[in-house]
């Protein structure tokens, strides 16, 4: 049901309207604009019916009410003054509310106003974004938030991957609920399942109490494994029974534990990779991977990256209190085309460095703030590049472009001897950074391989982990 805020200083009309309304919305109750406010920090609404005469003169609706749309306003004392400045503001209707057969009108103005309601705003933690790959992210949040259904993040170091969690749990029915986030390579392997799933007194050395796990913590919330992928074996069966079975049993304990938890998983590695080389359980991976979400790198977002680095200025300027502060057009191109290794967190350390190290009686970010190298060469001249660029991290190979199977590419590709057959030149651009890399790597560099294939050794190197292509340390080491 669609949530409805009445706003009215006076108890007994709304508690009538709420009375009326129960079945079709479900209804909250505020007396003052500051008591909507407190409540819409914690809940989103689909319509909001407020009193006029708790406005301001200004009647700035938007500044009052920000997402709580649409909005319909009530007058006890109406005038078309009043009527004309309201709409203008902002709100759906406006309605004088002088009688009591009023209520009927405004009870056809709320059913009215449900029909032309927008799909609801997702909570999305400041992960700003109008490129096509961050609108896909927000929708994907938005379809799959409501479920229980486990979800596999997957982007670069610095994308947003803990803040695409923090969405999930937060648009979902679990908000309530505590959500607990654990870096998985953060916690030393012997310590990982102690930390999950909790012991009892007694169950190794030092255990002189009983601990709760970290999954048990979060029993009816959510749990966001980041960089799941760095758990040891045996903690992945332990999850899997976890998942499966939807109970714990803590180290140390004979009886099992029912919890209710729904899980978030996150990494930058390629799972399918390291499930073929039994590293990671295939049958962990097909469970956790229920529905899954790609970040794309910051590099690959176009415009976005102005508008997150203007954000961040804002926000940097306020929170070190200088006066606002502004990009030379220098700066802008840089940020625009810079390669962003380090993706979001990279960028608002840039941002960060240049308004400490600002002249604050300038309120300009000049050049020599932000001294990022740019490439003379742009990848995205490389047609390979654009397909390496436009790949999600850690996606699985796609059969259907592949026209000869990869290990037989690889054994003829590892034989310098070998041309390239017919049957070969029609291969995709993966199999070909397969096939060239194989047959060149014994007698390149990994700056003249990446030269040659048009990308930047970072890529080149982001390319072999997700592909398994073990680098050739026989070679002289690059300075």
């Amino acid at each position: 049901m669609q949530n409805l805020l009445l706003i009215d200083s006076n108890l007994e009309r709304i508690e009538q309207l709420k009375t009326q309304l129960d079945q079709d919305f479900n209804v909250y109750l505020a007396n003052s604009v500051s008591q909507a406010k407190s409540l819409k920090s914690s809940k989103s609404f689909d319509i909001t019916v407020c009193e006029h005469s708790l406005l301001d003169n200004s009647i700035a609706l938007l500044n009052h009410f920000d997402n709580l749309a649409p909005v319909i306003i009530t007058d006890q004392a109406p005038t078309v003054e009043r009527a004309v400045q309201t709409i203008k503001s902002g709100a759906y209707t406006y309605l004088p509310n002088t009688e009591k057969h009023d209520i009927k009108a405004l009870l056809n103005a709320i059913n009215e106003a449900s029909k032309h309601i927008a799909p609801k705003r997702t909570k999305t933690h400041g992960m700003t974004g109008q490129c096509a790959a961050m609108r896909e992210v927000h929708h994907y949040i938005s379809k799959t938030a409501p479920t229980d259904c486990n979800v596999l993040v997957l982007g670069e170091t610095g994308t947003g991957k803990e803040l695409t969690a923090k969405a999930i749990h937060d648009n979902s029915d679990r908000n309530e609920q505590p959500l607990i986030s654990v870096n998985c390579a953060a916690i030393p392997h012997t310590l990982i399942e102690s930390e999950l799933f909790g012991y009892e007194k007694g169950a190794f050395t030092g255990a002189n109490t009983a601990r709760q796990g970290l999954i048990e913590a979060a029993n009816n919330g959510s749990l966001f494994l980041d960089e799941i992928g760095e758990l040891p074996l045996e903690a992945q069966a332990r999850l899997l029974r976890f998942i499966q079975e939807g109970e714990i049993r803590r180290i140390g304990s004979t009886l099992p534990r029912k919890v209710n938890v729904r899980l978030i998983s996150a990494t930058h590695r390629d799972l399918k990779t390291l499930s073929s080389s039994n590293r990671f359980r295939e049958d962990l991976f097909y469970r956790i991977n229920v529905m899954q979400i790609n970040l794309p790198p910051l590099r690959e977002r176009g415009n976005d990256i102005l508008i997150i680095a203007n954000e961040m200025l804002l926000n940097a300027c306020k929170r070190f209190k200088c006066p606002p502060k502004h990009f030379s057009d220098t700066v802008t191109e840089r940020l625009k085309h810079y390669n962003w290794p380090g993706n979001i967190r990279e960028l608002e350390n840039v941002i960060e460095r240049a308004v400490i190290l600002s002249d604050l009686s300038n309120t300009l970010i000049s050049d020599e703030l932000v001294p990022l190298q740019i490439n003379t060469k742009k990848e995205e001249d490389s047609e390979l590049s654009k397909a390496v660029n436009e790949d999600r991290v850690a996606a699985p190979l796609s059969n259907k472009h592949i026209s000869t199977p990869v290990s037989d590419l690889a054994r003829k590709a590892a034989d310098p001897k070998n041309q390239p057959t017919d049957q070969e030149k029609g291969l995709s651009l993966e199999d070909y950074f397969l096939s060239f890399v194989l047959k060149h790597q014994d007698t390149m560099s990994e700056t003249e391989l990446a030269k040659k294939l048009g990308i930047s050794r970072k890529c080149l190197w982001e390319r072999r982990n997700r592909l398994g292509i073990a680098r050739n340390k026989a070679l002289k080491s690059e300075s």
